[in-house]
């Protein structure tokens, strides 16, 4: 009993010597074109990289976007580490006893706020997760094929983001239900269209009708010679 009890603990030391050796940490490599982030696991016997992300340059700058190893934690079952890419994301990572990945979630923006803002994150591989946040209340988190679950095991489905003009909502019916069909209201009676005046043609201005003579032409003629002869006998007498 007493031999058993002092391999245990051997064993056990060991083991966290093992562990206490092992860093986790970027190695950050620089091209023409991209930075290059390789989360590489080291001891005293190997380096292997676990996960890289290639962030490309954008107009020969880089984005603000980077890759900083917020917390982690490996045992005999995995690995656990929470990745920060910028201010407002990040990744959360798991990985098997062999080193190889698992799962990658995407990080709510509002740990990587309560870290920063003075709390703080446990990890237990291979699927548990603390968080303790700035008010000391805490938080557990679980990875159930591949999602993230709360403390009881359901599936955290995340809401879907809001496409800026397009609907949001469908307003289609399933076709296999069948629309109740309302009574139809009866149409309206035609509108009864005032009846136009009767046309009335406008008087026209009478025209002025022309003179006609009083007198015929032959009593005219024979005035004309009266006069005339008379015109004449003035004349003879005269001279």
């Amino acid at each position: 009993m007493r031999r058993l009890l002092l391999i245990l603990i051997s064993t056990m030391t060991l083991t966290l010597a093992s562990n206490a050796s092992d860093q986790l940490a970027f190695e950050i490599t620089e091209t023409e074109d991209a930075t290059i982030y390789s989360l590489q696991l080291r001891n005293e016997e190997s380096v292997k990289t676990l996960w890289t992300r290639r962030v490309q340059l954008i107009n020969g700058k880089k984005p603000y976007d980077w890759c900083k190893l917020s917390g982690w934690a490996r045992n005999q079952h995995g690995l656990l580490a929470l990745v920060e890419n910028n201010e407002f994301s990040g990744k959360l990572l798991q990985f098997n006893s062999n080193g190889d990945l698992v799962t990658e979630l995407e990080a709510g923006g509002s740990w990587l706020t309560d870290i920063r803002r003075g709390g703080s994150i446990k990890l237990e591989p291979p699927d548990r997760i603390e968080l303790k946040r700035p008010d000391g209340s805490i938080i557990k988190f679980l990875i159930r094929d591949g999602k993230l679950a709360d403390e009881e095991g359901r599936v955290i489905e995340s809401p879907k983001p809001i496409e800026i003009g397009k609907r949001t909502l469908d307003t289609q019916q399933p076709s296999n239900l069948s629309t109740p069909q309302l009574p139809q209201a009866p149409n309206p009676p035609p509108r009864v269209q005032p009846s136009a005046p009767n046309n009335v043609p406008e008087a026209k201005p009478a025209q002025r009708e022309k003179p006609t003579s009083s007198m015929p032409w032959s009593i005219i003629i024979v005035l004309i010679m009266a006069a005339t002869s008379l015109l004449w006998l003035l004349l003879k007498r005269r001279n």
